[in-house]
């Protein structure tokens, strides 16, 4: 999916790109710089996901005592990305 795509995707949903959805965007670009399109892929669908979560639930979840990097993490390791 390219960038114009994936800005589509939160425009006609009404979704934020919070701080752990911008994390993630940031993981997409190592992956991507280090040749792991399938990754790259991957975090693009799960900081969708997370943005649609993040909506429902009517908050983000950063706002708990986890560092944004101790959050991301949990979120890589248990779609066994990371």
């Amino acid at each position: 999916m390219d960038v114009q795509t994936y800005l589509a995707i939160f425009k006609e949903n009404d979704l934020v790109r919070s701080d752990l959805v911008r994390i993630l965007e940031n993981q997409v670009k190592v992956f991507e710089k280090n040749s792991m399109p399938a990754n790259a892929e991957e975090a693009k669908w799960l900081a969708i996901e997370i943005a649609e979560e993040e909506k429902a639930q009517g908050y983000p979840f950063l706002n708990g005592n986890e560092t944004r990097e101790q959050i991301a993490q949990r979120y890589l390791k248990a779609r066994g990305m990371f």
